[in-house]
């Protein structure tokens, strides 16, 4: 599944980098959506579509409490299904015919270290009222800013949650707190007294409701599935020594 992570990975450094050319064309909000009123929560069944920099798009679907992302980058796309009710996230291949599953962390506490949220009033992203989020948190000496504007009840598993889930995209998936708008921006931790960079946007330019067919949220029959929990713990017992400096038997 190379295509898979190095397209996520692509997709990772043009969203989360550090500002520029990385933000929405022209800094400002993405094309308004439809207006006619749109219950999201638990019971929402329908679409997402999200807007990120250089034409890169992000399409969830909902139903049953199941979400299906598809990342669409200029004519290729990837997609993934997370199962809550599972706790488990599944990245698909169809070319290859390869599906690769994982369990993501069950629980993560109220005002996790590292995770600092405080509440910046309401706002609409795509005609749907959201709350708007604000805050930081430390990654590999580097300060992450943030501003989200979410609605609470719709669950959420991020473009990098197989990967390389951050802090608040956890925080954001245990609280089911989903962003239709998500405002990053990086800054070194030794360029704090600098002038900062612009926020990277990633932000709703349509939530419809409506009809979604079941099979979309199923995992596909024949494919190869691998376990990724079982690789890595397979991994980690032969390459943990032991005093004797071995692996494990």
């Amino acid at each position: 599944m190379r295509f898979q992570w190095a397209l996520l990975f692509s997709v990772a450094l043009g969203c989360h980098g550090s500002g520029g050319e990385g933000s929405l064309a022209g800094g400002g909000a993405a094309a308004p959506g439809p207006i006619a009123p749109v219950r999201l929560g638990a019971a929402f069944e329908g679409e997402i579509v999200e807007e990120a920099a250089q034409g890169v798009r992000f399409i969830y679907e909902f139903k049953a409490s199941k979400v299906r992302l598809t990342i669409a980058d200029h004519g290729k796309e990837v997609w993934s299904l997370y199962l809550p009710n599972e706790g488990r996230i599944y990245q698909i291949d169809d070319d290859k015919k390869e599906i690769v599953g994982k369990r993501l962390a069950g629980s993560m506490q109220p005002n996790t270290p590292g995770v600092d949220l405080k509440p910046g009033g309401d706002d609409s992203v795509a005609g749907v009222p959201c709350e708007v989020v604000t805050g930081i948190y430390v990654a590999q000496q580097t300060v992450m800013e943030f501003r989200v504007c979410a609605v609470r009840g719709l669950h959420y598993a991020g473009p990098l949650a197989f990967i390389a889930e951050s802090p608040l995209e956890a925080r954001m998936r245990v609280d089911r707190m989903f962003p239709l708008r998500y405002e990053l921006r990086r800054v070194d931790l030794a360029k704090l007294d600098q002038a900062r960079p612009p926020f990277d946007v990633i932000q709703a330019s349509a939530v419809t409701q409506k009809p979604m067919p079941a099979e979309r949220f199923e995992l596909p029959d024949n494919y190869h599935v691998t376990d990724w929990d079982q690789v890595n713990a397979a991994l980690e017992k032969f390459v943990a020594p032991t005093d004797g400096g071995r692996p494990k038997p």
